[in-house]
């Protein structure tokens, strides 16, 4: 995953591990009814559509939940005084300065 903030001049990059849950029937009844409904949009979401309300509501919903574990991050600072950059590494934690 990339991070950007062009405001802040600041980067942020993570490495991960990624598992989708084959059962997610536990975040799902965490969500309220009109959450539920948002995630059973018919055509599937940024489908073009002819009008701003030609959609409608199906019985098939495409929640999905992933997990991440982090493996390493690396964040950097641009700035005319001179670049900062430091990475994490989550798996054995440790830290380190690095060159921008």
């Amino acid at each position: 995953m990339l991070f950007w903030d062009p405001r802040k001049k600041l980067q942020i990059s993570v490495q991960s591990k990624s598992h989708i849950e084959i059962d997610n029937s536990h975040y799902w009844s965490k969500i309220n009814d009109r959450q539920q409904k948002d995630y059973t949009v018919n055509p599937p979401p940024k489908s073009e559509i002819k009008a701003h309300d030609d959609y409608e509501f199906s019985d098939h919903n495409r929640f999905t939940v992933i997990n991440l574990t982090f493996k390493s991050m690396d964040v950097l600072q641009l700035s005319d005084q001179g670049h900062v950059r430091a990475t994490h590494n989550f798996e054995n934690n440790t830290q380190s300065w690095v060159s921008p």
